[in-house]
């Protein structure tokens, strides 16, 4: 299994996006995959060589000077475990080697993870909103 990374996402197919947000509570469809990949600021894909599914992908929002803020790393379970996580992690601060601040917040099992790709743990507030108008409220 050969993997390829890939910053350009403006020749993916929705068939390509399948399987992923499946431990969501209401998972967004492929479409919603698609406009987060294209709009955000940085975006880093990993695709299977031989089928061209997108086996896993990382965004990051930035106001292109100081910080940036990864929201989305996600791998399909099949391919968890094989380093294509932490290869998507590389790529993206390679991505962002000029701003000084990068923020990511993640649930506490995958705090040991990012541990090893170098981020330093701090104290994060979020607050999760129902949105009438998006995806969740479908």
């Amino acid at each position: 299994m050969a993997i390829r990374f890939s910053n350009d996402c403006s020749t993916l197919s929705l068939s390509q996006l399948s399987g992923f947000f499946q431990e969501w509570p209401s998972p967004p469809p492929a479409e919603t995959l698609l406009r987060i990949l294209q709009r955000s600021s940085y975006s880093v894909i990993a695709t299977e060589d031989s089928t061209f599914q997108v086996v896993g992908y990382i965004v990051a929002l930035s106001d292109g000077m100081i910080s940036a803020f990864v929201p989305m790393l996600e791998v399909l379970p099949p391919y968890r475990h094989q380093g294509i996580g932490s290869a998507l992690v590389r790529r993206m601060m390679n991505n962002l080697k000029s701003l000084p601040v990068i923020d990511l917040v993640c649930n506490v099992t995958l705090s040991s993870f990012y541990r090893g790709q170098d981020f330093s743990r701090y104290l994060a507030k979020v607050q999760y909103q129902y949105c009438p108008n998006s995806f969740l409220a479908q």
